[in-house]
């Protein structure tokens, strides 16, 4: 029987990788398999997580449309735990988020999860703002039906069928998406 998991996170990082032979995001999602996605929950903790300032201090010059910035350079095993804390995770072909919603991704959702204090969770919720002037909260796409994919967890059982070898990763991509209230259903077996 299935083991229905309810997260509830004020915020999410997803690190969006796509394959070799593409050179962009979105020549990855014309492929099934183009984008490997590995996500990562926020949970509030009593002290600031120094290394996600960074972050916010460059959310703070991007407020507006058209506004650009660079980001100080940061590693971002500063912000994601050594491989050897992420063992724990599910895995699954899914689709993108963002409009146009592209069946080309591989999730990986870690059962880790990642240090923010109080503040920096208020400062991300006060930081990203719509064009319109105001803040980007409740922006959560609903829970999705399974449509028979499978939601694995933690298991050398491959993804995809007759996958053999390693996925080579050509580019990275940061996406830090803030949900005041995320709401993500998942099944495993």
């Amino acid at each position: 029987m299935p083991l229905l998991i309810f997260v509830l996170s004020l915020l999410k990082l997803h690190v969006v990788h796509i394959k070799e032979k593409y050179q962009t995001l979105e020549e990855a999602e014309s492929d099934s398999a183009g984008i490997a996605l590995l996500a990562f929950f926020f949970e509030e903790s009593l002290e600031d997580n120094p290394h996600f300032d960074t972050v916010l201090e460059a959310l703070r010059r991007v407020r507006y449309i058209g506004n650009t910035s660079s980001v100080a350079a940061f590693k971002l095993s500063d912000i994601i735990p050594p491989a050897h804390e992420l063992s724990a995770y599910y895995r699954y072909s899914g689709s993108m988020t963002t409009p146009g919603c592209n069946e080309s991704v591989i999730w990986t959702i870690f059962q880790r999860t990642l240090p923010a204090s109080h503040r920096q969770l208020v400062d991300v919720a006060e930081e990203v703002w719509y064009w319109t002037g105001k803040p980007m909260t409740d922006i959560f796409r609903p829970t999705q039906q399974l449509n028979g994919r499978t939601v694995y967890k933690s298991s050398a059982i491959p993804v995809l069928p007759g996958s053999a070898g390693p996925v080579f990763l050509r580019s990275t991509l940061l996406r830090l998406c803030s949900f005041l209230v995320f709401v993500s259903l998942c099944c495993v077996q």
